[in-house]
């Protein structure tokens, strides 16, 4: 039943980096970020935090309203970490975090998400999930010389779809334009 477990999580991971970065060649989801419109507000000296209103400037500029921002775990570590001119943490107070978020809007952090990028969007509106078939896994012992070695294999599948209907509510791009 763990090693069940496990392999839905796995399979879970897989899912979310695929619906994140794929590319939508052989069985692979076509990713949100690979469909998502290109970021177009970079300047020379910009912080992380100017890039992400400006990005979000450029969703609203299309008549959506961003929803929420998926970062790399390192890059939104680098933004927790930043501090004024007195040694302050601008996001929160260490002992008192509360949910993630930048501009009001929700933070994800993941590492299916390329390290040094962003992606802002209203993602309710962007895209949908199609879920055809839950996760199931299955047991198989009939695999080469898997019964005589006491071994099985575990197969863990699902059928979704991701289908992403504008574009224009997806604004994805480099977080350092130093």
């Amino acid at each position: 039943l763990e090693g069940a477990k496990n392999a839905v999580a796995g399979l879970k991971l897989v899912e979310e980096t695929e619906m994140l970065t794929g590319s939508g060649s052989a069985g692979q989801l076509h990713g949100l970020v690979t469909q998502a419109t290109l970021f177009t507000g970079g300047a020379t000296n910009q912080t992380v935090i100017d890039t992400l209103l400006k990005a979000f400037l450029q969703v609203s500029l299309s008549n959506y309203e961003v929803t929420g921002v998926v970062l790399h775990p390192t890059n939104w570590t680098d933004l927790l970490l930043l501090k004024d001119s007195q040694n302050r943490y601008l996001f929160a107070d260490p002992h008192n975090i509360a949910e993630p978020r930048i501009w009001g809007k929700p933070v994800v952090a993941t590492q299916s998400q390329t390290s040094g990028t962003f992606l802002v969007g209203a993602f309710a509106l962007a895209a949908e999930v199609w879920d055809r078939e839950d996760a199931s896994v299955g047991v198989f012992e009939q695999h080469a010389d898997f019964a005589v070695r006491n071994l099985v294999a575990l197969v863990a599948e699902e059928r979704l779809a991701l289908v992403v209907y504008r574009t224009a509510a997806l604004v994805y791009g480099n977080t350092s334009y130093a």
